[in-house]
């Protein structure tokens, strides 16, 4: 996730801007696509039409009418296979105007590329800032670790039925996708499991390395640590929503038992099987008995009503 973006306040005032005037909805979704805490600084990422509708409040018809204009006007490029957006000009204000071929941010670049699955949307992103920031097609092969758009095209001079032998011999997972659609590994959660994921992706926990992140910024599974909070496992837990937040309230209020961006997902984990065995007084604070099978549990203490004890004291005072 994100921590910030730019945004130029020519926005308001260049051929953009003006041409969305009066249309709220598509000026929304705009802003939304540009500070959106899932977008990269490329302005090709994923993002599915339900992260717009949960994100904005805009209802689905009026995402979908929005995002038809700002395709129309130039703004941006959906592929709904995929369920990537590429925002056609972010990159000229987030990385900036040029690249050298030894500058970082060209590194970093191609690192961010290669984590999307390969689309006709990363071929369109090639088209536009190969001259700029001084992409070949063999950057964007090692990005992927296979072809990018199809085979390397072919020399004139070359026979057109060699086109099999420029295809590469192993498919990656990344050239597979090209296939057919990608899987949206999010449609396989129930709504409790999604009310997990979108959780994790706001909340913060307190970390001892990296302070308050949300857990999708520094677990590597955040989406099956959403199926496993969220699943069958803990039926006590009335809302996972609220033993996470009590979960981040507990790391604010204890912050030397901050934990390590590695064990976060044990930590909640851990959390949400107290609050299963203990529901409404589990969490962190009570752990459950692990003694041996020759060991005797402890008996809990017995809480004392102060109320109770405070009358029975006025009442012996009375009789004095």
């Amino acid at each position: 996730m994100r921590d910030y973006s730019i945004v130029s306040a020519k926005f308001w005032i260049g051929e953009t801007g003006k041409n969305l005037r009066g249309n709220k909805d598509a000026q929304i979704l705009a802003l939304y696509l540009l500070t959106s805490p899932h977008a990269s600084m490329s302005g090709l990422y994923y993002c599915p039409i339900y992260y717009m509708v949960q994100d904005t409040g805009l209802p689905l018809e009026g995402v979908k009418k929005a995002l038809a204009g700002l395709e129309k006007q130039g703004f941006c490029e959906y592929d709904e296979a995929s369920d990537i957006v590429l925002i056609n000009q972010m990159a000229r204000f987030q990385i900036g105007p040029t690249l050298s071929r030894g500058d970082k941010r060209r590194i970093g670049l191609l690192k961010e590329l290669g984590r999307l699955p390969q689309t006709k949307l990363t071929r369109r992103f090639y088209e536009i800032y190969c001259d700029a920031y001084t992409l070949k097609e063999e950057d964007l092969h090692m990005a992927h670790g296979s072809t990018c758009g199809g085979p390397p095209k072919l020399l004139r001079s070359q026979d057109q039925d060699q086109d099999h032998e420029q295809e590469p011999k192993e498919k990656g997972p990344l050239a597979l996708a090209l296939s057919g659609p990608v899987h949206n590994p999010l449609e396989d959660l129930d709504e409790r499991q999604l009310e997990a994921f979108r959780a994790l992706q706001h909340i913060k926990f307190r970390t001892t390395t990296l302070g308050p992140v949300t857990a999708d910024k520094v677990v590597k599974d955040v989406i099956g640590l959403a199926r496993n909070l969220g699943g069958d496992a803990f039926p006590a837990v009335a809302s996972v929503k609220q033993q996470l937040s009590m979960a981040a309230a507990y790391l604010d209020a204890n912050p030397k038992k901050a934990k390590t961006p590695d064990g976060l997902a044990r930590f909640l984990m851990t959390w949400f099987k107290n609050e299963q065995n203990t529901p409404h007084g589990g969490g962190y604070s009570r752990q459950p008995w692990r003694g041996g099978s020759n060991e005797v549990e402890p008996t809990p203490r017995k809480r004392v009503d102060l109320t109770e004890v405070v009358a029975k004291l006025s009442e012996g005072l009375d009789r004095e």
